[in-house]
């Protein structure tokens, strides 16, 4: 990795100009200040592993999105907040050796190789363990005080033996489901029946390796209802069969997780020889077969399609929840409507159903004068109906920055209506209220596919904003 400077004449940091850090909009995507500190803090995180790997000679490869984003955008992808690594499974292992004792005291290597209770089938290197506001951190990785995260695949040897492969797979497909399933006992709320059952189909899964194959168990995880120390057991088991066939008779790589779900084999000579690609300020490692994985991955990968991810965006979200959780319990008070609730609020909303509408950036940048159109429908509809229910209308927060990046026009016509909003006084305009406040009062949600629809999800109707 590039352009970074020494620092204490030890640590090594990234260089950011201040540019790097102003809101812009990429591809029809509105990207923050705060997001932009997320990235350097993800690439600072990142070029501490790869100095590590760099010193134990451990060679490792931009995978999946990060990989998607390396040769499509030379940077991550707009809509993207992670980073994503492949490394073989030798390299990998020796990754899970050193990275605990290489990297600084408060990083978290977590893996079922080596933390009981880590219930994911690879790596995850965390760079902190909570949100945090300490100077000498916030230089460190530019600004942000979220933890953010690397993860790590490892890719293992497909035997070239088509029974060897297919009972391998097989096993593997048992024990990850049974990993899958173990985890689920932790987080839904099922019968007491159906989850005898499911323990049941657990350790008939646990003999049945033990008899067959020898595997050893830790029999203490079994016993009590800590089920994520159980999804760990067998994700832990999950990679040794992974690794069984470490020779060099084989011809396709693969993360065994993918390939279990899609069938997912990559050519080892796609990895034969390893480029650099310039990814926002540096360079990173990349296979020679790029092109190749990528297509077997995505397909079409230069066709953009936003979302898709595996987790909520922006990841930050989930540790800002925790921050003011965490506040409230200090403070020993919980927030109630009855001291923060304005009190005209209260009155406009009494006896009527609350809609909460959130407006985000996302229609504008892709549809400009569509999306003010059709704001103003929203609007008069509302208006049109204001004695039977309220519109609480919840701005994304730099809504009028990235429309001022896109059009001082639109920008002046966003606030004209704005204006006439509030001068009509049938809705709630909210810049500024706690999320929980604007949750727990509505009925109804209208609006664009975020966060907040993952939260009411189950809990009052939604209706998605569309533009056509």
């Amino acid at each position: 990795m590039g352009h970074y400077r020494k620092r204490n004449g030890e640590v090594f940091m990234l260089e950011f100009s201040e540019d790097y850090f102003k809101p812009e909009i990429r591809e029809g995507f509105f990207i923050d200040t705060t997001m932009k500190m997320v990235w350097a803090a993800i690439l600072e995180t990142l070029a501490r592993v790869s100095a590590v790997c760099s010193k134990y000679d451990i060679q490792w490869y931009c995978a999946y999105g990060t990989l998607l984003g390396a040769i499509r955008h030379e940077g991550f992808i707009p809509w993207d907040d992670d980073m994503d690594i492949w490394v073989m499974r030798k390299d990998y292992n020796r990754m899970m050796e050193v990275l605990p004792k290489e990297l600084p005291g408060e990083y978290k290597i977590l893996s079922p190789l080596t933390d009981d209770g880590y219930d994911l089938f690879h790596c995850c290197i965390n760079n902190g363990r909570t949100i945090t506001a300490n100077p000498d951190r916030l230089r460190e990785y530019h600004g942000c005080p979220f933890t953010v995260a690397i993860d790590v695949f490892p890719l293992d040897k497909v035997p070239r033996d088509e029974n060897n492969g297919k009972t391998q797979l097989q096993m593997f497909s048992l024990i990850s489901d049974a990993a899958l399933a173990a985890r689920s006992l932790g987080l839904d709320e099922i019968t007491g029946q159906k989850k005898a059952d499911t323990m049941s189909d657990l350790l008939q899964v646990k003999e049945t390796m033990e008899n067959l194959y020898g595997y050893h168990f830790n029999d203490a995880v079994f016993v009590g209802d800590d089920y994520r120390l159980m999804s760990s057991e067998f994700w832990k088991c999950a990679n040794c069969i992974a690794m069984l066939y470490d020779d060099d008779d084989f011809d396709y790589y693969a993360n065994f997780y993918d390939y279990k779900r899609f069938g997912s084999k990559f050519e080892k000579e796609y990895f034969s020889d390893v480029y650099s690609a310039d990814f926002e300020n540096v360079m990173l490692p990349i296979p020679s077969g790029y092109d190749e994985l990528l297509k077997k991955i995505y397909g079409d990968y230069m066709t953009r399609v936003k979302g898709g991810g595996t987790h909520e965006y922006p990841f930050y979200a989930k540790q800002l929840r925790e921050a003011r959780e965490t506040v409230k319990r200090l403070e020993n008070s919980k927030p109630t409507t009855d001291n923060i609730f304005p009190m005209n609020w209260e009155e406009m909303i009494s006896g009527k159903k609350v809609v909460l509408f959130e407006d985000g950036i996302s229609l504008y940048t892709e549809h400009g004068q569509k999306a003010l159109d059709k704001l103003n429908e929203v609007l008069c509809l509302f208006s049109e109906c204001s004695d039977s229910c309220v519109l609480w209308w919840r701005p994304q927060s730099q809504i009028r920055t990235a429309l001022g990046l896109l059009s001082e026009e639109l920008l002046e016509k966003y606030n004209e209506i704005v204006d006439k909003y509030l001068a009509d006084s049938y809705g709630i305009y909210d810049m500024e209220m706690d999320d929980e406040i604007a949750l727990s009062k509505c009925d109804a949600y209208y609006g664009e596919k975020n966060t907040t629809v993952n939260l009411l999800k189950g809990k009052v109707p939604i209706m998605i904003e569309a533009i056509l």
